[in-house]
């Protein structure tokens, strides 16, 4: 019987001193082991002994029960525990730096004009913000996939700032900031609406300038507005305006095509656009960085629908020019000409503090991580 509770004993005193249990309990234990050893050592009549045997029994199990208890609640604490920490800062940092080492500075970063400066913010701490320069009427519509070049608008023509700070201005007279453009995937092409007085519609062009080239004109009745491509490069999402009958009424549309402008596929009607329309409802058009997802804005808020229209569902009654992050975790947009993130079901929005687009349809997420 010594035997068992020496060993129970000293199993106990293993757990508590690698595992300490609280002062109370330890004491419990402890004065019942005592109790019973000095019950043991006292001589008894065979009737008393066999009492004692029992009541050992029943202490030793209780004994048993509190240290297999206690390597429990140890084995418990030993489990790591998941923690999904937030985004780390970006290195939207002000500070001096060279100029062609800016753009690294600022993947994953919102760029936007604040009136007189293009301005990156990181959107998960919107406090660490880096100035990339003056805007002096350009505003940024697109970055490269890669993150190495940003696409300007003014209200007539487009320009590329290379991360030097040099810049190649691409159109003239032709283009602008007002319905957006797009980089090829290996950047070394923008897709851009263009307001030619032979032919409106959409128009790529070489980075390194060039003759533009027309893939889809408006017509008549329509406009083109918008163009992303997708990361694939295999194809081209737009939006498309259809004036109709009434001068009241509009109604938009989002198609595809290939980067040739062939195979021209609407994905979805979205119907009329609301009275007194006098421009398309869209406000932006972007690919999730999988090339599975679109976002786009429409008269009734911003929606989410698959690559081939499929599985259309809104995710804001409310909010413009939606643009994917580079995880494709989150989308960010404009409402009341602030600037927000929310995930992609339209839960979690957050405010960017202090950041607000001048105007508010003129900024970028950088889609390098």
């Amino acid at each position: 019987m010594s035997d068992i509770r020496t060993e129970i004993r000293e199993a106990f005193e293993r757990e508590q001193s690698a595992f300490p249990p609280p002062a109370a309990l330890r004491a419990q234990v402890v004065a019942a082991l005592n109790s019973h050893a000095r019950e043991a050592a006292r001589p008894r009549q065979r009737a008393d002994r066999d009492l004692s045997w029992l009541m050992g029994a029943a202490a030793a199990l209780l004994v048993i029960a509190i240290v297999a208890g206690l390597m429990a609640v140890r084995l418990m604490h030993s489990q790591p525990t998941t923690v999904k920490p937030g985004p780390a800062p970006q290195l939207c940092t002000p500070g001096a730096t060279q100029s062609s080492e800016k753009f690294v500075q600022i993947h994953g970063c919102i760029t936007y004009s604040d009136g007189s400066q293009i301005v990156a913010v990181d959107p998960y701490h919107p406090t660490n913000r880096i100035v990339l320069g003056p805007s002096n009427g350009q505003l940024p519509i697109a970055w490269s996939r890669d993150g190495s070049r940003l696409l300007l608008g003014s209200a007539s023509a487009l320009y590329v700032m290379n991360a030097d700070g040099s810049e190649m201005q691409l159109t003239h007279n032709d283009g602008g900031v007002g319905a957006g453009g797009s980089f090829s995937p290996d950047g070394t092409k923008v897709v851009y609406v263009g307001y030619r007085s032979s032919m409106s519609g959409l128009y790529v062009v070489d980075v390194r300038g060039g003759a533009p080239r027309l893939i889809a004109s408006s017509g008549g009745s329509s406009d083109l507005e918008y163009p992303a491509w997708s990361p694939d490069g295999s194809r081209i999402a737009y939006a498309v305006y259809q004036n109709m009958a009434s001068p009241s009424f509009g109604k938009d549309e989002i198609w595809t095509m290939r980067s040739d402008g062939t195979d021209q596929r609407r994905l979805v009607d979205m119907g009329q656009c609301g009275t007194h329309q006098f421009a398309g409802c869209t406000n932006g058009v972007a690919w999730s960085p999988d090339g599975s997802r679109l976002a786009f804005h429409s008269a009734g808020g911003i929606f989410i629908m698959g690559g081939n229209g499929s599985g259309l569902h809104r995710i804001s009654k409310d909010g413009g020019q939606p643009s994917w992050s580079p995880d494709g975790s989150r989308i960010a947009f404009t409402r009341g000409g602030r600037l927000f993130t929310m995930a992609t079901d339209g839960t979690d929005m957050k405010l960017l503090d202090g950041v607000v687009p001048v105007p508010n349809y003129a900024w970028a997420w950088n889609p390098a991580g």
